[in-house]
């Protein structure tokens, strides 16, 4: 039996991660993939990306991980279009950058082609600062917050879902938190969840942040999912932040998130994106939920489809 209903999401889905493998030109300050002992492997063709993910289904590829994968955004959307013809899977694709007409238009199309297979397409546009942020990003090739934040309204208008990516998140003294604040209010119309959750440093990265105190809290591999067992990392208290970026996120009734499965499997219950914000009510309960609290089980049952009220029915069969 697994141990929470956050453990149960997690194991509900087989997730995959596709990324191109050439060293990111964007070098975030913050990055992990520039820590000593990261492996980038050597994927810079997208065959060869699709045959590098080993199993025959996955409910939801991530298009993320070894660097920025939309620097050209045509061949980023080339690479989601390739995964979605082998594997029919929802993707999740995180990126900084922006893109025009065509582009989107380009994105749309897939995203089309999804949903008549019933599979969604989730945009994560990740914005970390907003005044500081050439602190943490200081690359000429990436956009502006104000940018990707127009890029995000853009996308929502087109009924894609968004998740407004506040992450990593810093401490206050290192990047203020009314800083993210105010990019939550600037997003609070057009963004289907926000997603935020903390920094993790090494030496190597600490040396490159000018300011940031060496905060030791507790150490943990990264991300295995990545295949890097051997790169150590520290996990800054972000508690408090975290609880800022919440009590915002509840004040225009926009859910919030640690855990990105667990926000997809909130988004899968909704027709659209705007339906996030019309059955906020909703929110409450599901996180109750996932939490180990089932009074209002039946009433998400109930609300689902019949493809994703499998897994609350199993959910329950599971813990009541």
């Amino acid at each position: 039996m697994v141990r929470t209903g956050i453990d149960f999401v997690e194991k509900s889905f087989n997730r995959g991660f596709a990324s191109f493998g050439t060293i990111c030109p964007l070098a975030c300050n913050h990055c992990y993939t520039f820590m000593k002992g990261y492996n980038t492997p050597k994927n810079d063709n997208i065959n060869d990306i699709i045959s590098s993910l080993k199993d025959d289904f996955y409910d939801i590829i991530y298009v993320s991980g070894h660097c920025e994968n939309f620097i050209n955004p045509m061949i980023g959307i080339e690479l989601c279009e390739k995964l979605f013809d082998k594997f029919s899977s929802h993707i999740m694709i995180t990126t900084r950058m922006i893109f025009n007409d065509t582009e989107i238009a380009r994105l749309k199309r897939l995203q089309t082609k999804m949903n008549i297979a019933d599979k969604r397409l989730f945009v994560c546009s990740s914005i970390p600062a907003f005044d500081s942020y050439r602190k943490l990003e200081p690359s000429a090739l990436t956009p502006s917050p104000a940018d990707r934040l127009n890029f995000l309204q853009r996308l929502y208008s087109e009924g894609f879902y968004t998740f407004l990516t506040l992450r990593p998140l810093f401490p206050n003294y290192y990047i203020p938190i009314k800083e993210l604040l105010n990019i939550i209010e600037l997003a609070k119309d057009y963004t289907s969840v926000v997603l935020s959750s903390g920094v993790v440093v090494s030496a190597d990265n600490v040396e490159k942040l000018e300011g940031f105190s060496r905060q030791e809290k507790y150490g943990e591999t990264l991300m295995n999912c990545l295949h890097n067992p051997d790169v150590k990392v520290q996990h800054v208290d972000v508690s408090k932040e975290l609880s800022e970026i919440n009590k915002k996120c509840n004040e225009f009734n926009i859910p919030m998130f640690n855990e990105s499965l667990v926000a997809v499997r909130y988004l899968l219950m909704f027709e659209n994106n705007n339906s996030t914000k019309k059955h906020f009510k909703i929110f409450s309960d599901y996180v109750q939920a996932i939490n180990g609290d089932f009074k209002n089980l039946d009433k998400i049952i109930n609300l689902n489809n019949s493809v994703n009220k499998n897994f609350w029915v199993n959910l329950k069969k599971e813990f009541v």
